[in-house]
């Protein structure tokens, strides 16, 4: 490439210093042969001055371009030598690199969490009785959506009833029997008070909050998802569909032996935390933090409500991920 150069750039210089030094002599010896009379063709002193000057601006020009093309040309080897480790990495300002999309760099191993901590000392364990639905139906499939049924948000703690676990405001709560609520409308035919250990019975569940006032309950579904699990609540809002709706009850989410091995089983994966250093690109931010601290998920879960571990910790938790009660334990 460089000897290309060369030639391309060296070849019209000969001509162009002689045109500079004797153009009177380089005509004589390249153009004259084409006239029968040379001497009456010739060109005047003022037209070699004009050839002379042209022939000047002409080197300068090449000597230039040279020089450029010369400075590329070492500016590509040297690119080419350099080991790709060394070079700076290329930055693209309209879109987020691995190093700068709001996470850190280093993932976390979160320590195990215990997914049935006793309710004996939480505020249900020996707290007033509580309001506690029945569903229609516990379903796995599903899609219990419809004109008067919806689905409808849990909070995002939880409360264990185990068979060795058995929260008294839990065991006495009222309960009422959403199929009965349907049917009358009339929601003192469908409560029956201090029957929740009756209606719980003796298998393993957890207990959520409902975060918008029901007057029944429809389904209540526990679906896998990859190793996860994921719940669904959905119920009736219409009072005129079911009678008085009632605020703040609670429904269970029953578990087999198997869900209960796997979520004591589960540990949460390493994540990689949000870095707090706010919003890029525009304003835009990170979705959101990536622990996954339980097996239990919710498609419709309420923010937190109080501190779970730390305000930095919390955080990082995932928008549907479901926590065991010991809020700031």
């Amino acid at each position: 490439m460089t000897a290309l150069i060369l030639f391309f750039f060296l070849f019209p210089l000969p001509f162009l210093l002689w045109n500079i030094i004797d153009p009177r002599g380089m005509w004589e010896k390249l153009s004259s042969w084409q006239f029968r009379d040379p001497r009456a063709n010739e060109p005047s002193d003022m037209a070699f001055d004009v050839q002379r000057l042209i022939s000047f601006i002409a080197i300068i020009v090449i000597a230039i371009g040279a020089l450029g093309l010369f400075s590329i040309v070492h500016r590509s080897a040297d690119a080419r030598s350099t080991p790709t480790s060394t070079r700076a990495p290329q930055v693209h300002p309209y879109g987020p690199s691995p190093a700068d999309d709001g996470y850190a760099r280093t993932a976390v191993t979160p320590t195990p969490v215990d997914p049935f901590p006793s309710a004996s000392t939480s505020p249900v364990g020996g707290g007033d009785p509580v309001t506690l639905f029945t569903p229609v139906l516990t379903d796995t499939t599903g899609g219990q959506d419809s004109e008067s049924s919806q689905r409808i948000g849990v909070d995002a703690f939880y409360y264990p009833w185990l068979p060795d676990d058995h929260p008294s405001a839990f065991a006495d709560a009222d309960v009422i029997d959403s199929r009965v609520a349907l049917s009358t409308l009339d929601p003192a035919q469908a409560t029956t008070t201090a029957s929740g250990r009756a209606a719980l019975g003796e298998g393993p569940a957890i207990l959520v909050r409902m975060t918008r006032a029901v007057c029944a309950v429809t389904a209540v579904t526990v679906t896998g998802r990859g190793r996860m699990i994921q719940i669904e609540v959905t119920g009736v809002t219409d009072p005129a569909r079911c009678g008085q709706t009632t605020e703040g009850a609670y429904v269970a989410v029953p578990l087999t032996d198997e869900q209960v091995a796997a979520a004591r089983a589960y540990q949460a994966p390493a994540y990689r935390p949000l870095d707090g250093s706010g919003p890029r690109y525009g304003g835009r931010s990170s979705s959101g933090g990536k622990y996954c601290p339980t097996i239990f998920l919710a498609y419709d879960r309420a923010e937190l409500s109080g501190v779970w571990i730390s305000e930095q910790t919390d955080r990082q938790l995932t928008s549907d991920v479901l926590l065991p009660w010991t809020s700031g334990r």
